[in-house]
C-alpha cells in the first residue's frame, strides 16, 4: 500500500523516493549499510586539499612539540655582510682648494687621511707676490679716497658761495665714486683670500694666506705638498 501511495507524487519525488525504497529494500535484503555515495565535486575537493594542505591531529601536534606564537619584533645579533654604496648629502661634503695661485709655505703635518678637523682649522698656508700687490693696491686707493673726500668737501663749499666751480665739483664727485668702487672691489678680493681689509688699512700686511676647513669632518683625500 505504501508503494502505490508514493507513486502518485510528482516525477521528481518519484525518482527520489523510488531510489530510497529500492535502497531500503536492498539494505533489508543484504543487511549491510553502504553509506552515502561520494559525488564528483567532493572527490575533486578532497584531491585539491590533499595536494596543498597537511592536517595534524592534536596528538601529532603534542608529539612534535608544535607551538604557535604571535608576530613580534626581534633584534638580530651578530653581523650581516652586504654590498652597497655609502654616500652623503652635498652639503655635508666639501672639497678644499686654494682660492688663488700660490706656493705651499707650510702644512699641518698632523693632518692625514682619516684625521678629524674642525670648521675653520688652518690646513695649510700659501704665499705669492700677488697677495702683497693686492694689499698695496688697496692701500693706495684708500689713500686716494681720503684726498678725494677732502676735495669734494672743498668744492661743495666753493659752490655754496657761488664761486662758479660747479664743473669742478662734479669732476671731484665722479673721481670719489670711482675710487670708492675700486676700494670695495679690492676689499672683496682681500676677503676672498681670507685677509681682513680693516687690518690692512691699519698698516698690517700679510705675506701668506691660510687654507681653512669649511666644515667639520674627516679627511678622505689629501693631495698637498710643501714647497722645498
Amino acid at each position: 500500500m505504501s508503494i502505490t501511495y508514493k507513486c502518485l507524487l510528482p516525477l521528481l519525488s518519484i525518482v527520489i523516493f523510488a531510489f530510497a525504497c529500492s535502497s531500503d529494500h536492498t539494505h533489508a535484503e543484504d543487511g549491510h549499510d553502504h553509506g552515502e555515495p561520494h559525488t564528483e565535486q567532493q572527490e575533486i575537493a578532497e584531491e585539491s586539499h590533499s595536494d596543498t594542505e597537511v592536517e595534524l591531529t592534536n596528538e601529532q601536534i603534542k608529539t612534535i612539540g608544535l607551538t604557535i606564537g604571535k608576530m613580534e619584533e626581534l633584534k638580530i645579533t651578530g653581523f650581516i655582510k652586504a654590498n652597497g654604496v655609502l654616500d652623503l648629502p652635498p652639503d655635508e661634503i666639501a672639497t678644499v682648494t686654494a682660492p688663488a695661485n700660490g706656493f705651499v709655505q707650510s702644512t699641518k703635518g698632523e693632518y692625514l687621511i682619516g684625521s678629524y678637523v674642525k670648521q675653520g682649522t688652518v690646513l695649510a698656508r700659501l704665499e705669492h707676490p700677488d697677495y702683497l700687490q693686492l694689499q698695496q693696491d688697496y692701500l693706495e686707493v684708500v689713500a686716494q679716497l681720503e684726498f678725494s673726500r677732502q676735495e669734494v668737501s672743498r668744492q661743495q663749499e666753493l659752490s655754496g658761495a657761488n664761486a662758479g666751480v660747479l664743473k669742478s665739483l662734479q669732476e671731484a664727485t665722479s673721481v670719489l665714486k670711482r675710487q670708492e668702487a675700486q676700494a670695495k672691489g679690492l676689499a672683496a678680493k682681500l676677503r676672498y683670500l681670507g685677509i681682513d681689509p680693516e687690518q690692512v688699512s691699519s698698516g698690517k700686511v700679510f705675506s701668506t694666506i691660510g687654507i681653512t676647513a669649511p666644515i667639520s669632518g674627516y679627511i678622505t683625500n689629501l693631495n698637498i705638498k710643501a714647497l722645498c
